[in-house]
């Protein structure tokens, strides 16, 4: 009886440790996929929780560090692959995409910032006036007038007031006196023809010699953007557009848009290192842009 107990026992505990080492196995498979999901979590949740951004500019000829609060807001919208409970983290964060400064936004600003001398000539001259439609933290507009002083007026406009709370509160960060009041922070639906009215009254009923858009079409919303800058624009209005490539959004089909209303549209890229991009971690990434003029009317 005993003896018989004790084989029984041995193969209870042999299979104890099969199952525990097919166990391991099976752990151990999956441990590179736990790792890397874990890594992005980590580095999500840090991309998310930076509260303030510095935008230095001192290497691209403007001696000056814009400091931007965001509000634990993102640009990296989550696509609900994640596989387990940390990706919950994502769910969690501020969806008011406004409150982030955007690939694009600094693309923008490197462009205006390199080329200040030619462009101080042409449409930022003295007396212009210029726009910015979702103009999120106003990063672009402040640098315009940084760069452009002389500008008689600077409206960064969004369609969300939320946003445009906080970005008061950078604009009397980073702006002197001596500028700010040049700087009017306004709402602007651009399916909302009296807040398109009211950004008109602020220019004297008259369009804006520039209009500038950065990162504005990562949503399908591009006939919408297009007449509000038909509706704000003048016969030799400047449209300034920065624009990230995305599997959904590629670049095409932005240009087609752009050329079916401006007579001429010229592409340029702007290179951002891997410091500035902040929706992809460790790698360089292509802004594309256009400059358009020649507006088309119906």
């Amino acid at each position: 009886m005993m003896e018989g107990f004790g084989e029984a026992e041995d193969f209870a505990v042999v299979g104890f440790v099969v199952i525990l080492l097919v166990g391991l196995v099976w752990i151990l498979r999956d441990v590179p996929t736990v790792a890397r999901e874990f890594w992005a979590h980590c580095s999500d949740w840090a991309r998310v929780h930076e509260v303030v951004r510095a935008i230095d500019c001192t290497a691209w000829g403007l001696p000056k560090v814009f400091t931007i609060a965001q509000n634990l807001a993102s640009t990296t919208p989550h696509d609900g692959t994640g596989t387990w409970a940390l990706s919950d983290i994502a769910s969690r964060r501020k969806w008011e995409f406004g409150h982030s400064v955007w690939n694009g936004a600094v693309a923008l600003v490197r462009k205006f910032c390199e080329e200040q001398e030619s462009l101080r000539f042409g449409p930022f001259m003295p007396r212009r006036t210029v726009i910015e439609l979702g103009c999120g933290q106003a990063l672009v507009s402040m640098v315009i007038l940084e760069l452009f002083p002389h500008v008689r007026r600077v409206v960064a406009t969004d369609g969300s007031e939320e946003v445009l709370r906080a970005a008061c509160a950078n604009v009397d960060t980073n702006l002197a006196d001596d500028l700010a009041h040049k700087l009017s922070v306004k709402l602007l639906r651009w399916d909302n023809d009296d807040d398109i009215e009211k950004a008109r009254a602020m220019n004297y009923g008259k369009g804006y010699d520039v209009i500038l858009g950065a990162d504005v079409t990562y949503t399908d919303n591009h006939q919408l953007l297009l007449s509000a800058v038909q509706k704000l624009a003048h016969d030799k209005t400047e449209l300034w557009i920065a624009h990230e490539p995305r599997e959904h959004r590629p670049s095409g089909e932005v240009e087609v848009l752009l050329r079916e209303n401006f007579s001429t549209v010229s592409g340029f890229n702007v290179e951002l290192s891997a410091d500035f991009n902040v929706a992809s971690l460790g790698k360089a990434l292509t802004i594309v842009g256009w400059r358009c003029t020649g507006r088309k009317t119906a």
